[in-house]
């Protein structure tokens, strides 16, 4: 029914109708417009034609608005109805082509053909990227659009909340349930709790740092590497403008914006309000998210606070470095989540070769966006009010006998924990992990591929699946553990059998190409999928490296395991060139023209304890001849020989 000038827009068509009034749609700037003709003419217009205001905040503020009422109008003359316009050139174009088997067209008929046809793709092309933004699969490209909307769809769905747990209650309505969420995350977010006692800072840190180039006012071309270092294709804020916009616009909208970094660099936020809104969106935690605590707060902010978020953060990082500590491995260029793991899981074996009673205490901090104490922060700058969740703690025994035990559960609130345990989302351990303990990377796959529609996908699109996110998938194990032989064989088997047979088993007929010679790179005749035991090795290669070129890594000091593939890639890709000798091992590394001691004197080394290979360096042992001490044993003919030529 049309609708135009209605004062409702729909109608249960009954005696005594209900007719809603359905609002306007939010404004939501589009990926594809910049690339459409008319887009610049239409912001440029929009933009210089809007009264102009003393205050930069206000002036963008009422820009941002007639922009976006013009591009909204804009769209609709020149892609609206995009839907409409595609079922009717699916309906002319095979009339013309029916009507052309059997009499030539008309010049009018064969104009309207080619124009239908023309027109039809640019539509289909229109409608692919509007599926693939919603949809969020900007990576997968040439995929059908059925996927798309199938995934959109199952997508929002997923997100979508149909009710909450509240004091033990279910609660389903919408009003009901936004009145909870507000009353619950009021309470959390930004309160403000007495405290009975406050930090000491001079004692926290005696180093200070000069930071005065922080406070340099902004330039043009600050701001412009600010705005390419935004992500793009991300949700926006309630202005409804997306990075997208200032890459197109710039040029157009730059001196205003300039004008407004001037206004906040002299800490003039009058009138910022309205540049500083935000939209609160919640994201389930966990798949059987029920309660407001299952749900992680996301804040969708305004596109301007964001850039000037995006500018301070980039003037910051480059000093993170070096005034965060070592221990803090995330967050900072560089740095790795790895480095944490790595540190406990060999302190916790070094503890328990030393078969002295400790005990590993896993803490959960409560995450700052659960609980801010903003005089807090603005007290100490660096800490976020943390608080201890001890329903998310453990302890575990090492060499711990049963008397301990009893202790630590009887002073601690949280539960003892054998090991293996579950740390930064890996298994723990004081020995290699077992099958069941690697399970989870297992049942991670299997669960992906159940979101998928295999019966949508081409092979190609299978294939893009399988090189940008089942191989990605087993990553964050790989770089700190390696796959025991069942596991490798299990997740390649998923692999295999989503690429060729859309399920996660393939038969062997059903496997076109040998599973080494998919794995090889494309420039060998491959297919470039990334093969597990190799990536498993080079991931577990790099710890190696970092150990003799980074002694900056919280666990440089321990001695980290590697298996013998990894050994002999690291040796056949690296060299030495001796310096001071303080980081290379005398009895290990291959430092005597590009041998080891273990190659040029094997009845040697053996007669070595192996605590001295591990830890005696080149320094140390050419000290005084110092390696000849760790010689224990009396040396045979053969081993003689060996020693002299040494």
């Amino acid at each position: 029914m049309y609708l135009h000038a209605r004062r409702y827009t729909w109608s249960s068509e009954r005696d005594t109708p209900t007719l809603p009034a359905l609002g306007a749609r939010r404004f939501h700037f589009e990926r594809f417009w910049p690339k459409l003709d008319g887009f610049h003419d239409t912001v440029s217009e929009a933009w210089n034609l809007t009264p102009s205001d003393a205050d930069p905040f206000r002036r963008i503020v009422a820009r941002l608005k007639a922009t976006a009422r013009h591009l909204q109008r804009w769209s609709a003359r020149t892609v609206g109805g995009i839907s409409l316009q595609l079922q009717v050139a699916r309906e002319l174009i095979p009339r013309l082509d029916a009507a052309q088997d059997f009499r030539p067209l008309s010049h009018i008929e064969a104009w309207l053909r080619r124009k239908l046809k023309g027109a039809y793709l640019g539509l289909a092309s229109l409608d692919r990227a509007i599926s693939r933004q919603r949809s969020r699969l900007s990576w997968l490209r040439d995929s059908p659009l059925s996927y798309l909307s199938v995934h959109a769809s199952r997508r929002k769905q997923r997100n979508l909340i149909s009710s909450l747990q509240v004091d033990g209650h279910s609660v389903s309505e919408h009003a009901h349930m936004v009145e909870a969420a507000y009353n619950y995350f009021a309470n959390v977010l930004g309160s403000s709790e007495e405290r009975a006692f406050s930090l000491n800072q001079s004692l926290l840190r005696t180093e200070t740092f000069d930071l005065t180039e922080l406070e340099t006012p902004f330039t043009e071309d600050e701001i412009w590497r600010a705005i390419k270092c935004l992500p793009t294709g991300k949700a926006p804020g309630p202005d409804g403008f997306t990075a997208e916009f200032l890459l197109a616009c710039w040029d157009i909208i730059k001196h205003d914006i300039c004008e407004a970094f001037d206004k906040l660099y002299t800490t003039n936020g009058r009138g910022f309000q309205k540049l500083n809104e935000a939209l609160l969106t919640l994201l389930p935690k966990r798949p059987d998210a029920a309660a407001l605590s299952d749900y992680r707060p996301i804040s969708l902010i305004h596109l301007i606070a964001k850039l000037f978020a995006k500018v301070l953060s980039l003037r910051l990082a480059p000093r993170l470095g070096a005034m965060v500590s070592t221990n803090q491995s995330t967050f900072i260029a560089g740095w790795c989540i790895h480095d944490n793991f790595l540190l406990v899981q060999q302190t916790a074996r070094l503890l328990h070769n030393l078969k002295v009673p400790r005990m590993l205490l896993k803490l959960d901090i409560t995450r700052a966006f659960d609980s801010v104490s903003w005089p807090f922060l603005l007290e100490t700058l660096q800490h976020l009010g943390l608080r201890t969740n001890y329903s998310k703690c453990s302890a575990t025994p090492i060499q711990c006998n049963d008397e301990d035990i009893a202790t630590i559960a009887a002073e601690m609130q949280c539960p003892v924990k054998q090991f293996p345990i579950q740390y930064l989302g890996l298994p723990l351990s004081i020995r290699k992990p077992s099958t069941t303990s690697l399970m989870p990377i297992i049942h991670k796959l299997e669960w992906k591929l159940s979101t998928w529609r295999a019966s949508l996908l081409s092979r190609g699109d299978r294939l893009a699946l399988v090189r940008h996110v089942l191989c990605a998938i087993p990553t964050h194990f790989l770089t700190a553990i390696a796959f025991n032989p069942s596991i490798l064989k299990q997740a390649n088997r998923i692999i295999r059998g989503f690429l060729w047979a859309g399920s996660t088993d393939a038969k062997g007929g059903q496997c076109l190409v040998n599973w080494q010679r998919v794995c090889r790179p494309l420039s060998l005749g491959g297919l470039g999928v990334r093969g597990l035991q190799r990536t498993d090795i080079a991931l577990r290669t790099r710890w190696l490296w970092l150990k003799y070129t980074d002694t900056s890594r919280p666990w440089s000091h321990l001695h980290i395991p590697h298996d013998p593939a990894v050994s002999a890639i690291f040796r056949a890709s690296t060299t030495w060139t001796l310096g001071d000798g303080r980081t290379c091992r005398f009895w290990g590394d291959h430092w005597i023209n590009g041998r080891s001691v273990a190659e040029i004197a094997p009845l040697v080394l053996a007669l070595v304890p192996r605590r001295r290979r591990k830890t005696r360096t080149v320094h140390d042992g050419l000290l005084q001849r110092s390696w000849v001490r760790d010689i224990q044993g009396a040396l045979g003919p053969a081993a003689l020989v060996q020693y002299v030529d040494l």
